[in-house]
């Protein structure tokens, strides 16, 4: 295969940890292949009239502490790279709604992944209400009467989590009766200014849960995704 020009636009690379990010991991394995990596973040997207352009770094990337090394930057339009990475994550705002625009504008020659549409109208986790069967029982509201009224009816343990974070970032697990239960809520919601998500609380959950990893829709792997101790 000959070597190809491959952009990722991820978060910054410096604040990457390299033991789990799987962006860095790409891009090892496709500079192992011979292919030339660009680095990008949010901020570097823009257009040139109807083009998509971005300010492009050419990017190497090492085992250990000093784990990378970036060329001078110039200006590239995506439409010139074989493929664009759409790594950056969450949250969800408006500056990564506009970047999802940009990469819309892509010309179908260049692969992009993932789908900036499907970015946009699939909600990492309001998307999983489309398999009922594969998930607790879920609410997604802002007002805190009826996640009390949730909590009653499942049980009285709950997890409640933002729609547009990542890394496990602001989960927090709410009993009714606890001395902070209603606090917890307000400071989910944000004093109900904010929708989040709730759901029924899983105790098999201290076990871990499993990410199957498919190619062309077949299993090809498997990871075991443990909480930290003491999150359980």
């Amino acid at each position: 295969m000959p070597a190809l020009k491959i952009g990722y636009v991820m978060d910054p690379i410096e604040t990457i940890r390299t033991h789990e990010d799987s962006t860095y991991l790409f891009m090892l394995e496709s500079q192992r292949r011979g292919h030339e990596n660009f680095y990008m973040t949010i901020s570097d997207l823009f257009t040139s009239g109807q083009t998509p352009m971005a300010s492009c770094r050419p990017i190497q990337v090492f085992r250990g502490k000093n784990y990378y090394r970036l060329d001078q930057g110039t200006d590239l339009s995506l439409n010139d790279l074989d493929a664009v990475f759409m790594r950056k994550d969450p949250p969800f705002d408006l500056e990564y709604y506009t970047a999802t625009l940009i990469l819309s504008m892509i010309d179908p020659g260049t692969l992009v992944i993932n789908d900036p549409k499907g970015v946009r109208n699939h909600n990492e986790k309001a998307s999983t209400l489309l398999f009922p069967d594969l998930i607790p029982e879920t609410l997604v509201t802002r007002e805190i009467s009826r996640l009390q009224d949730f909590l009653d009816d499942v049980g009285g343990e709950i997890i409640v989590k933002p729609l547009y974070r990542s890394y496990g970032r602001e989960i927090l697990y709410v009993r009714k009766g606890s001395i902070n239960c209603n606090t917890l809520l307000e400071i989910a919601t944000r004093e109900e200014t904010l929708f989040i998500m709730a759901q029924r609380y899983l105790h098999e959950a201290a076990q871990g849960d499993k990410r199957i990893i498919l190619l062309n829709g077949d299993s090809i792997g498997a990871v075991l995704w443990l909480p930290p101790d003491g999150s359980g």
